[in-house]
């Protein structure tokens, strides 16, 4: 997600506040063009926070476990190797 590297430390507040500028005015201005009803933009938004959710709690905490069991494997092997001077 954008969210989990666009913006860090002092910057952290003002990355957030250009993703929430975005996901208020491309809508509005989707619906100004006439490019899309009001319903669709409601819909759209919707959907776009539902797959948020589920990428969130269900795929990147999967990706994450994953990532540190194999970081923890190899810690395990270089603590070996250098406890045992293999």
């Amino acid at each position: 997600m954008i969210a989990d590297v666009f913006g860090f430390g002092p910057f952290k507040i003002i990355g957030w506040l250009v993703i929430v500028a975005m996901a208020v005015l491309i809508p509005i201005s989707r619906m100004y063009l006439g490019a899309h009803s009001a319903n669709q933009v409601v819909m759209g938004l919707l959907l776009g926070l539902i797959f948020c959710v589920l990428y969130h709690y269900f795929f990147q905490r999967i990706l994450y476990n994953y990532f540190w069991k194999l970081i923890n494997k190899r810690i395990k092997i270089i603590q070996a190797i250098v406890i045992f001077g293999i």
